[in-house]
């Protein structure tokens, strides 16, 4: 099982969170899509998977339902 943490932008209403969730989760591979949401900042999303998908594929899916994937930093 692999797993790969982004931030996420753009969830203004619960509906977003269904609709990332909806759309991550049809892609070949993923298993498990998990959203801890941050109202005042970046969202962390986690997708876990037989394999997870191509970071531009990730972020087609969730572009398409208004939200967009940020980097982490790495301390």
């Amino acid at each position: 099982m692999e797993s790969t943490t982004f931030g996420l932008t753009g969830l203004k209403h619960v509906k977003a969170i269904s609709n990332v969730t909806h759309e991550l989760s049809h892609l070949q591979g993923v298993t498990g899509v998990t959203i801890k949401v941050e109202p005042q900042g970046i969202s962390l999303l986690t997708i876990t998977g037989t394999s997870v998908p191509a970071e531009e594929e990730l972020r087609e899916a969730v572009l398409a339902v208004g939200c967009e994937l940020k980097p982490l930093a790495v301390a």
